[in-house]
């Protein structure tokens, strides 16, 4: 923002801009920036502010349910294991108290406890067959409660309904605090509805009946108590499709979709119009857009040539051979040093990808429910692929830039009166370099080295092999020449050879 005499001038970052040679991504139009940033929240909250939101979260849902679920889980997994080893025969019920996935047992009579069902009839009835030669009697349990399919009886009940009778009487204050938050939430969002709420259940006309609010309250409230646990602050997503491992979570869940009338997430997706299922899928274009290179691949490969470089200083040291052991040791430092700056880009590739994984996942199923309707997204806002063709010419300008590199190499050698592919001894190599230890590995740039993945492997792979190998070849007395070739996938050739002079080859092979 400037600051003038006659005229104010506001500048609005829309978007990056793409690498040299492929299209020009989508910008965004300065107005959704402006809008964004105004909807978006201060982190820097004033005091009174942040008494209120601790005083919201001691008294949210989210704290709240934790210490339900602590309190009722001390009286209700013990009286499930009870009941289990009391229908159980022989050194059964000793097996079953010592099985790990008794836990998993226990969390989905849980679930079923929470959706109205009497747990004592459920083990019942998956007990009354007998287990001889189970080998883990809570995975056969486990098993035949799946297979019951039961339904959920309980899609407005209250949280006292839910608490088990002899559960601790701190359990049932809690409950009736649950009770109350969900009423407080709804009874907020009746008088402000948010985004997210109006897309279902609309907004509450104000001569409503007593009937029609109570209801509107009631589903208001059971979906924001539910988005208060989950964390959802986004003003137009109203529930999260993923599963969750917790069984509260997951009965909230269903009672939330119960509430605002979701079937489930394709319904949802196909609930959208074409612009909102365009802007989902320029929402994950942009994402795609700000990905960072992923550096898995050679990132695995600098760690096995540091791997490879210490066990040679290991087994030069072993037969007493100085120099070899602080070449070796030299290379590994080299190699440590760049798996830290890769192993520091494999992180943000990491931190990316779990940011944008529910935007990507959405913009995904946004594509596929348009090409569903025979839609296709404006062609502005989607990037096409690269064609043949141009692959081919950048191919070809990339070889160029390959023979021209080392044409300027040859030059300078015979200007200097050096012979020419030059020859390396190994009193002359006391400091190997990683970045020279492949031909052509650091005469262009990175935009013309790495072509496709396949060349940046075989890249990454002929410095890992090349070192190793000239390790392997002091040790025997012979000498090292690379041989002048270009990867494959920049001028079709095959991947990077080395030629050796002396009596006999090493034993030892670039990969």
């Amino acid at each position: 923002m400037t600051r003038g005499r006659e005229a104010n001038t506001a500048h609005v970052v829309t978007g990056q801009t793409a690498s040299a040679g492929h299209q020009p991504y989508q910008q965004a139009t300065a107005e959704s920036v402006l809008a964004s940033v105004l909807q978006r929240e201060a982190d820097d909250l004033s005091a009174t502010e942040q008494i209120r939101h601790a005083q919201d979260w001691a008294g949210g849902t989210g704290h709240l349910l934790t210490l339900w679920s602590a309190a009722t889980r001390s009286t209700l997994y013990p009286d499930i294991d009870r009941q289990i080893t009391a229908r159980l025969t022989g050194p059964q019920p000793w097996r079953y108290q010592r099985e790990p996935s008794r836990t998993v047992l226990q969390h989905k009579l849980r679930q079923y406890q929470l959706a109205g069902h009497d747990i004592s009839q459920l083990i019942d009835r998956i007990t009354e067959t007998p287990m001889d030669g189970a080998r883990s009697i809570s995975s056969v349990l486990y098993g035949r409660l799946q297979r019951l399919q039961l339904p959920d009886l309980r899609h407005a009940a209250t949280w006292a309904q839910r608490t088990p009778q002899n559960a601790p009487q701190v359990a049932h204050e809690l409950a009736a605090r649950l009770d109350e938050r969900r009423r407080e939430l709804g009874e907020r969002l009746a008088a402000e509805p948010e985004p997210w709420l109006t897309r279902y259940l609309g907004v509450l006309p104000p001569g409503a009946s007593p009937a029609l609010r109570e209801d509107y309250v009631q589903r208001a409230g059971t979906a924001a108590a539910y988005r208060e646990t989950r964390g959802i602050t986004d003003p137009q997503q109203a529930v999260s499709f993923g599963p969750h491992p917790q069984p509260e979570l997951a009965t909230m869940q269903r009672d939330t979709f119960h509430a605002l009338q979701i079937a489930d997430e394709r319904a949802e997706i196909r609930a959208m119009s074409r612009g909102e299922l365009e802007a989902r899928v320029l929402e994950g274009d942009r994402a795609q857009a700000t990905a960072p290179p992923d550096v898995s691949g050679p990132l695995r490969l600098t760690a096995q040539a540091e791997a490879d470089a210490w066990q040679q200083s290991a087994g030069a040291e072993t037969e007493h051979d100085l120099v070899q052991a602080h070449e070796a040791r030299a290379l590994a430092n080299r190699l440590a040093a760049e798996k830290s700056r890769l192993e520091a880009a494999s992180a943000r590739y990491e931190k990316w990808s779990a940011m944008t994984a529910i935007t990507r996942e959405t913009a995904g199923k946004a594509k596929a429910e348009l090409q569903r309707r025979g839609q296709k997204p404006a062609p502005a806002e989607t990037l096409e692929p690269q064609s043949m063709l141009e692959w081919w010419q950048e191919l070809q300008a990339n070889s160029e830039a390959v023979d021209r590199a080392l044409a300027r190499q040859q030059q300078a050698a015979a200007d200097v009166g050096r012979p020419w592919p030059p020859v390396r001894h190994p009193a002359a190599e006391r400091s190997p370099n990683p970045g020279t230890l492949c031909p052509n590995s650091g005469r262009v740039s990175s935009q013309s080295l790495i072509v496709t993945a396949s060349a940046r492997h075989d890249w990454m792979s002929c410095r890992h092999g090349s070192a190793t190998q000239r390790l392997g070849l002091r040790r025997s007395g012979q000498s090292w020449t690379p041989a002048v070739s270009t990867p494959r996938g920049w001028s079709g050739r095959s991947r990077p050879r080395q030629r050796l002079t002396g009596r006999r080859k090493h034993p030892m092979r670039s990969r």
